[in-house]
């Protein structure tokens, strides 16, 4: 147990290469910059973040880094979080026994992944589901919001399509395919939001479930999520 980012630095140094961090922060930006510095400062140390607020990504955001969300602060996620990061478990097989001990049907109907980079079309599209009744989790890039679905249980996604680091149709290509490996019950649903309207049918080809063009408005997304009357 190490009670200062001191204690932390001397194991690592006495080559305690399985050091896992549980760091904890009341302001979500502090949080996220200190564990930056510190997974930089100390590259093989592991770091639980626990984040106070809940529209992030949530779960195994690289190699080194899980997410989850302070308060309410649940015994399972922290379980998982230390066995991804030990390398007892690995991601794949969490997401087979969720699909399993669910039949399919454990996906969260309440919660929609947002993944857009643009800040403003974040927040907008953001209060439009909370006005029609959802939580919102945000990721900037597709392979956030590949991580986010990847250790979550949402029942619907919404994307954008050109983004940094990887774009929203790949990331609807990859997610189908560990669908498939996994032979899920439930595929997830997802839903492209852009400006693109030549990239259709390359949307098509993935299965989404709807192909929302930009600017977006309110009534189209709640037809897109079937809240038709709500």
């Amino acid at each position: 147990m190490c009670d200062s980012y001191d204690d932390v630095l001397i194991k690592s140094n006495q080559g305690q290469d399985d050091l896992i961090v549980l760091l904890g922060y009341h302001d979500s930006q502090k949080g996220h910059k200190a564990q930056a510095a510190l997974r930089e400062a100390l590259p093989r140390v592991k770091v639980v973040l626990l984040d106070p607020r809940r529209d992030t990504a949530k779960g195994r955001l690289s190699e080194n880094l899980y997410v989850t969300y302070k308060k309410p602060m649940h015994c399972t996620d922290l379980l998982d979080a230390i066995a991804l990061l030990s390398g007892r478990r690995h991601s794949a097989e969490l997401g087979t026994l969720a699909a399993d001990e669910d039949n399919g049907n454990g996906l969260d109907d309440k919660t929609v992944l947002l993944v857009e980079d643009n800040r403003i079309n974040q927040e907008v599209i953001a209060k439009f589901l909370e006005v029609l009744g959802y939580t919102v989790v945000t990721a900037s890039d597709g392979q956030e919001g590949y991580d986010a679905w990847n250790n979550g249980r949402f029942a619907t996604i919404l994307t954008d399509y050109q983004m940094p680091v990887m774009d929203g149709l790949d990331m609807a290509r990859k997610i189908r395919a560990a669908e498939a490996e996994r032979q899920v019950k439930r595929p997830v649903n997802i839903i492209a939001i852009t400006a693109n309207v030549w990239a259709k049918e390359e949307w098509l080809e993935v299965d989404v479930s709807d192909y929302l063009t930009k600017p977006l408005t309110i009534d189209a997304l709640r037809t897109a999520l079937n809240l038709k009357g709500r």
